[in-house]
């Protein structure tokens, strides 16, 4: 049994130890390097060749002395410092990703903080609507663009984060009845591997940005004190403001694929999770057709559905139709609030 279960926990744990080394130690030693190089250029003159000269002396006696146990020893405690230190400024940069993630997101801690974005990006939305309302192609595709740059509904979030899982949440909520909180735990075990596979991918992918996020914090930080030192600052403030700005693209395409993803994990699997926990579907028969669609009264939506959204297929015979009612009745059921009429 030991021969079967030691190298299976040496695996596990080369596998554990070489994904901090990567993910935390050795961007520390990175930012320990600049922060060093910092540090020296800030309190040696590299014009000074005399104080130059003279350390890289006492450098090279250090490790060219006779006493092979003290160099050795000196080396080996330098590089465990050095090792430490990177580790504990990488379990930094893991701390401030969580509260990167909260800015994006618009948290409680930082909502607040945030709240007066929702008002600019919801006048910004109104505006290109209004652009495109006109008669020039041109100036409509433009608009259009834009328009859909900053939300595909209009915004009810301070992030465009933020905006991408309300989005979600109230398509879900109009679509099919459901909570995404309550009822996502519940989906996620139903899904074939290929969507979990990339469910994972995106999530991790968002964690990395984060990390990421929390690197430019950190670089950001070491740039202030420089500053207020008198020492080179502006490298250590470039490093962070194309940190920040790599994390950010790379978090809003994260985001985005996470969302898609989710919506089709419902839009393909909601019937499973209503069998699954015993709700009987509807038969096509039973659903009362659609009424043909009226005049849209903003045309900027209409033109968007209707370019992008093709006919949905036919209802098969002997398939099964989740209606919202149905939805509303899991929702209900799944936070244990006795049952209302469905809208």
């Amino acid at each position: 049994m030991s021969a079967v279960v030691n190298p299976f926990i040496a695996g596990l744990g080369e596998e554990f130890t070489g994904r901090w080394w990567s993910l935390l130690t050795l961007p520390g030693a990175l930012f320990v390097a600049v922060a060093g190089a910092t540090v020296f250029l800030g309190t040696v003159d590299p014009a000074d060749q005399t104080r130059l000269g003279a350390a890289a002396a006492r450098t090279t006696a250090l490790l060219t002395t006779h006493d092979d146990v003290l160099t050795t020893t000196v080396f080996l405690a330098t590089a465990l410092l050095l090792l430490l230190v990177s580790y504990a400024v990488g379990l930094a940069a893991r701390t401030l990703g969580g509260v990167v993630r909260a800015m994006w997101f618009a948290r409680p801690l930082f909502g607040w903080a945030v709240a007066w974005n929702t008002g600019l990006r919801h006048e910004r939305w109104r505006k290109y609507e209004r652009r495109a309302r006109t008669s020039d192609p041109g100036t409509r595709r433009a608009a259009l663009h834009r328009l859909y740059r900053i939300a595909p509904a209009p915004p009810s979030r301070p992030t465009w984060m933020a905006d991408q899982v309300a989005g979600v949440e109230r398509r879900l909520r109009t679509t099919y009845g459901l909570d995404l909180v309550s009822t996502w735990p519940r989906l996620a075990p139903l899904l074939p591997e290929t969507l979990r596979t990339g469910l994972d991918g995106a999530r991790a992918a968002l964690d990395r940005a984060c990390v990421l996020g929390g690197w430019a914090l950190l670089y950001l930080a070491a740039a202030a004190a420089a500053f207020s030192l008198s020492w080179p600052w502006w490298p250590l403030c470039a490093v962070a403001l194309v940190t920040w700005v790599v994390a950010w693209v790379r978090a809003r395409t994260a985001v985005h694929a996470l969302a898609t993803l989710m919506e089709t994990s419902y839009d393909l699997h909601a019937r499973d999770l209503a069998e699954a926990l015993g709700f009987a579907m509807a038969s096509p028969a039973s659903v009362p057709a659609l009424a043909p669609e009226p005049a849209p009264s903003r045309p900027v939506r209409w033109v968007r559905r209707r370019a992008s959204v093709p006919t949905p297929p036919p209802v098969q015979p002997g398939a099964r139709v989740l209606t919202r009612r149905i939805g509303v009745l899991i929702t209900h059921h799944l936070r244990k609030d006795p049952p209302r009429r469905a809208p």
